[in-house]
């Protein structure tokens, strides 16, 4: 697990310098917030335009 959160937080973009390494899981939070709000976004717009072209 701790692996594949060391993955995500550099797919994230984390930095390697000293200076910001304290305060990479908390930009790791804040990240993950925005990517999981933009996909909840983009599935709301999908499913209201399906709504407005009768496809569902």
């Amino acid at each position: 697990m701790n692996k594949l959160f060391k993955i995500w937080l550099y797919a994230l973009g984390s930095f390697s310098d000293k200076k910001t390494q304290p305060y990479d899981k908390q930009v790791v939070v804040v990240r993950s917030f925005w990517v999981l709000l933009h996909i909840v976004t983009c599935v709301m717009i999908i499913i209201g335009n399906g709504r407005l072209l009768e496809w569902w």
